[in-house]
């Protein structure tokens, strides 16, 4: 039932965005519909030009901007697949999974639900969490609700730990932080390429941060969406589906076993 709802709800927000890119689409094509009509009449006005159904050079341009600005239009439209598919950041589950054994996750905040699919769906062995006092609470129920898995936590055991981030606004605390946190996992035998860095979550200096510091050790970043901009509920957590992820870096090292 519950993927049921699931699917609906992305049939109709997929509905929705292409309905708004038409229009969006629209909108656009009639601006440049105006200005190529503005510039003709402006070209009218010169001697030359007065006569322009005889002039084969102006027919033609007419014809290309009739064939142009439709082709604009879709192009516009189709902006971001065509840029996932250019850059070749856009990885499918399966391939995430199999590419990485640890994962760095920025804590959990209110009505945040990416952090929880990241561990449901790719499954890290050892987890390390980046958490400030606004996010502690949250972070350790996530914790407790995954205690059935088999994982190794990285995790403040209380909001005075050192390893709690202070001041959640400072970029340099932040990416201080993460390298110890991706320190350890090193030292604990996991190699640079097995590890990711999941950038969603918590302020944005802390995702700022914590890129930097994957960074520095030759770590992947990755960036986890709702697919087609929507925002994730706790619903869409039975969807591995429901999320695209992207490569923002890639350290790993290609074909290597994974764990199950």
């Amino acid at each position: 039932m519950r993927n049921n709802e699931a699917k609906a709800k992305k049939r109709n927000w997929a509905a929705w965005a292409r309905s708004h890119q038409i229009v969006a689409a629209s909108a656009l094509g009639v601006l440049l519909l105006l200005l190529t009509f503005m510039v003709g009449k402006l070209m009218m006005q010169l001697p030359e030009f007065k006569d322009w159904l005889d002039n084969g050079s102006m027919a033609l341009g007419a014809a290309s901007l009739i064939v142009a600005w439709p082709l604009v239009m879709l192009a516009w439209v189709r902006r971001y697949d065509t840029n996932r598919r250019f850059q070749q950041t856009e990885k499918n589950l399966e391939y995430i999974r199999k590419s990485f054994d640890a994962s760095l996750i920025i804590g959990v905040r209110p009505n945040n639900v990416l952090p929880e699919w990241h561990l449901c769906w790719i499954r890290p062995t050892t987890v390390a969490f980046l958490v400030s006092k606004d996010t502690w609470e949250n972070t350790y129920n996530l914790i407790q609700g995954h205690e059935d898995q088999d994982v190794s936590w990285d995790f403040p055991q209380d909001e005075d730990h050192p390893d709690m981030v202070k001041d959640p606004y400072d970029i340099k605390e932040a990416t201080e932080h993460c390298l110890i946190l991706i320190r350890r996992m090193l030292n604990k035998g996991i190699s640079a390429e097995r590890i990711c860095v999941d950038i969603v979550g918590g302020t944005k200096p802390m995702s700022i941060g914590a890129f930097m510091a994957a960074e520095e050790l030759g770590v992947t970043s990755i960036y986890l969406s709702g697919k087609g901009g929507k925002q994730l509920t706790a619903a869409d957590l039975d969807d591995e589906k429901a999320v695209e992820i992207m490569l923002l870096s890639d350290h790993r090292v290609k074909d290597k076993p994974a764990h199950g």
